[in-house]
């Protein structure tokens, strides 16, 4: 961690003390993961179950449930927009915004998704 220190001070990079937060990837355990302590300029980074990155809901398990949770909240608030102007505009631009936000939703993060389930995330050892 100090080196990473040392290289953000070189390259003229403002480090955010505030928001840096710890994960330790797990497949159910029985018994919980060693977590050593992290430190970034002498603060100790905390240890989160869940993190919202990069749009995406990453849980420390791996597990779909929080992302699909907020997912699907964000497109029922998408289709209420939709449903709400549907008899004032023209289904062209209905059309619009269904691409500029249903279905931009959909498509993003599906490559952070597929690498997720291909390297162990998604899919269940027999």
């Amino acid at each position: 961690m100090k080196q990473l220190e040392i290289r953000f001070l070189k390259n003229d990079f403002i480090i955010n003390t505030t928001k840096p937060v710890a994960m330790s990837f797990h497949v159910c355990c029985s018994k919980p993961p060693f977590k050593s302590r992290i430190f970034l300029r002498n603060k100790e980074i905390n240890y989160m179950p869940e993190v919202k990155f990069l749009g995406m809901c990453i849980t420390e398990n791996l597990s779909w449930q929080a992302h699909i949770c907020s997912f699907c909240h964000s497109l029922s608030e998408t289709f209420f927009i939709i449903k709400s102007v549907k008899n004032i505009l023209s289904s062209h631009v209905l059309w619009n915004i269904y691409f500029t936000y249903f279905h931009s939703q959909f498509r993003y993060g599906i490559i952070l998704c597929v690498c997720v389930c291909v390297w162990g995330g998604g899919q269940k050892k027999a």
